[in-house]
């Protein structure tokens, strides 16, 4: 038998679920021939002072450079027999993350087989759920006249102006005024919330949500250069500031303007601040905007009956390691979303530490990635994948996410491809269209849905 031809010998044993331990070897003949390879190599690489590289005699060759031989020779045998020996198995397709190498001979011998073991986790085999005719249910919403006048007006509100008015104030005006609480002997009041109970020239609009609790009612009517002195009554579960939760306090408001709400009419110059060239285009557009968005509402209800058909008692393993660094990654970005809120030292020690919350996020993981690999199943059955397209459109994107169009495409994909964000945005792709393929071949029951009151 020549050389090449000698193969590589494996036996596959399942440690645990999902995880699996190639023992391989080996022949000693190709090892012999790829340490003498390596050897060859080496020489013609390095050198001795009163030798030219390549005319070293073998025994100094060993002497002075021997470990390092045997070293590049050792990890070219055992990678060059984890790739022929996987190859000999069903595992390809299957493999999650990078290998680990288990056990291998502390130092090459010549003419003895080389035997390694090398640790894989791998997708579990799983029975694809019937994905064929589910019974779906498109919850249809048709946008009505009123609903686009609302969400116009909700424009016109946005583009609302503040006046100085003469008169009392009203719901809905802003008043320019400073206030002092009367602090009680004893009670102290961190820099934090220090805004709360003092401000010298400031704002309050006398609608909801509240700055001060109360402070709508208190202020109503009140007029400029006018002074008026109000108890303040903060909840129990007031959100701002911990110190004066449930605490009562006496104000002083001195007001220095009056404010009345000036909204624009809904005519064709306000449309052109929108880039419209008409009420009536502006209204057009709204309405197409809102379809979408309806129709946006339909696929992902769709999506969300399908995920939740396809899960419907599965509870096969995942892979230990993928599953746990998902889990750190959600816990690390759900302790910095609670960071952000501005949460005390001790409602933040409390979310942290919460058992019942961060067993409900291990949860959420591991549905996630069950629902990813029955969609991956499916996608193969049904021959979805993604293409060159696909892939420049996603690094175009993320170039785009970036803002700078000077950014170098392939560095941008390196540099997601880095952090698993371009692997994750490729998936969502052929996900996307695994659903897709699932409502097609579904039966949906249409319903319609009136409009909110």
């Amino acid at each position: 038998m020549e050389l090449s031809q000698a193969k590589v010998i494996v036996n596959v044993v399942e440690v645990e679920p999902c995880v699996m331990k190639l023992q391989l070897e080996m022949p000693a003949e190709r090892a012999d021939a790829i340490y003498r390879k390596v050897r060859k190599a080496v020489t013609s690489r390095v050198s001795l002072p009163g030798f030219r590289a390549g005319k070293m005699p073998p025994a100094l060759i060993e002497k002075h450079f021997g470990a390092r031989i045997i070293a590049e020779a050792m990890d070219e045998i055992v990678q060059t027999a984890y790739k022929e020996g996987l190859a000999e198995t069903e595992l390809p397709g299957r493999i999650v993350g990078s290998p680990s190498l288990e056990s291998a001979p502390e130092k090459y011998e010549a003419g003895k087989p080389v035997k390694c073991e090398v640790r894989v986790e791998v997708n579990p085999k799983i029975t694809i759920p019937e994905y064929k005719g589910l019974a779906l249910t498109k919850e249809k919403h048709t946008v009505t006249d009123q609903e686009v006048e609302d969400r116009l007006n909700s424009f016109a509100e946005m583009g609302s102006s503040y006046q100085e008015a003469q008169k009392a104030a009203e719901e809905n005006d802003m008043l320019e005024l400073g206030y002092e609480a009367t602090i009680p002997e004893g009670m102290e009041v961190s820099d934090k919330s220090s805004y709360l109970v003092k401000a010298e020239n400031t704002w309050i609009a006398l609608h909801e949500p509240e700055v001060l609790p109360g402070c709508v009612k208190a202020l109503m009517g009140i007029s400029a250069g006018e002074e008026r002195d109000a108890t303040i009554a903060f909840p129990e579960d007031f959100a701002a500031s911990d110190e004066l939760k449930g605490k009562s306090l006496q104000y002083h408001f001195k007001v220095k303007s009056v404010r009345a709400k000036q909204r624009p009419a809904l005519d064709d110059e306000f449309a052109k601040r929108f880039g419209m060239p008409s009420i009536e285009e502006m209204r057009k557009v709204i309405r197409n905007v809102m379809e979408r968005e309806e129709n946006e509402k339909e696929q992902n209800s769709l999506a969300k009956q399908i995920i939740d058909k396809l899960l419907e008692g599965q509870d096969f393993p995942l892979p230990p390691t993928q599953l746990n660094n998902v889990i750190e990654h959600s816990i690390q970005n759900r302790n910095e979303q609670l960071k952000k809120r501005g949460l005390s030292d001790e409602e933040l020690k409390a979310k942290l530490e919460d058992a019942e919350e961060l067993q409900q996020l291990k949860d959420h993981v591991a549905k996630y990635l069950r629902q990813m690999i029955i969609l991956d199943a499916i996608a193969k059955q049904e021959n979805i994948g993604v293409s060159q397209e696909d892939l420049v459109s996603v690094a175009n994107s993320f170039q785009r996410e970036i803002g700078d169009g000077r950014a170098n495409l392939n560095t941008v994909v390196k540099e997601k491809t880095s952090t698993g964000e371009f692997q994750a945005a490729i998936q969502n792709v052929r996900d996307s269209r695994t659903i897709a393929k699932i409502i097609e071949l579904a039966n949906i029951t249409e319903t319609e849905v009136p409009a909110k009151a």
